[in-house]
């Protein structure tokens, strides 16, 4: 047995801190620890920063490297002279890795932030046994996130031992989700909320597995740093 975790650090801002002085603090020495506590063996970052400025040079690697883990990272979009997506760290060996781009929306006709999105599909050892674990972070709008699970679909399709992790900014009503659950299955209950973390009205951030994969002991974390609460699950 092995624990799996997905996390949205928001670029490793303290969330309240920022609520309650408009200071903007990272502090990526409490996300390592936060992910320490929770036994995790195989972490789905999203918002993280590989980017040349303080406080966001190489997020990845700093969080992995206080963990003593492996990690990639895949970039989404160009910020700041350098690049900003998602990561998988692992304290298993990660054989192989790619970062696949997902289509941006053709109409932007919607009030929200529209954005370049990607995914990473990984092959993991563990003791054994090779699983494909997915990452990602998909978009707001409704063309963004069709445009993502067509790409997932078309990436699981034919796979086991699969593990797909990120915020996929959606609901379990959305028509999207149901599609994703037709091939995955959710770990995590569709009650839990787990945005923001301070104030629940959201979910957005999920644990999907092949149905192939036994899982036990699935949960939202209650620890408030990041604007979103992290889930764990034991595989």
């Amino acid at each position: 047995m092995f624990k799996v975790m997905t996390y949205n650090i928001q670029h490793g801002i303290d969330y309240i801190h920022r609520l309650s002085t408009s200071d903007v603090r990272i502090d990526l020495l409490k996300i390592a620890s936060i992910i320490k506590d929770t036994n995790a063996s195989i972490i789905s970052l999203n918002e993280v920063y590989d980017a040349p400025v303080k406080d966001l040079d190489k997020q990845a690697f700093f969080i992995a490297s206080k963990l003593g883990f492996n990690y990639v990272f895949g970039k989404a979009i160009d910020i700041r002279g350098g690049e900003c997506g998602n990561a998988l760290l692992s304290k298993y060996p990660i054989l192989e890795y790619e970062v696949i781009k997902i289509d941006d929306a053709t109409k932007k006709n919607e009030p929200v932030f529209y954005e370049s999105r990607s995914i990473i599909k990984s092959k993991i050892e563990v003791e054994g046994t090779i699983y494909n674990v997915l990452v990602s972070h998909f978009g707001l709008a409704k063309e963004e996130q069709t445009n993502a699970t067509d790409k997932l679909l078309e990436l699981v399709n034919g796979l086991d031992n699969v593990i797909f992790m990120g915020d996929l900014n959606m609901m379990p009503t959305s028509f999207n989700y149901l599609r994703i659950k037709e091939v995955l299955t959710n770990v995590v209950s569709e009650e839990y909320l787990t945005y923001p973390s301070n104030k629940l009205f959201d979910r957005r951030d999920y644990i999907f597995v092949s149905k192939d994969i036994l899982y036990k002991d699935a949960k939202v974390v209650n620890i408030i740093f990041s604007d979103h609460l992290p889930l764990v699950a034991t595989i």
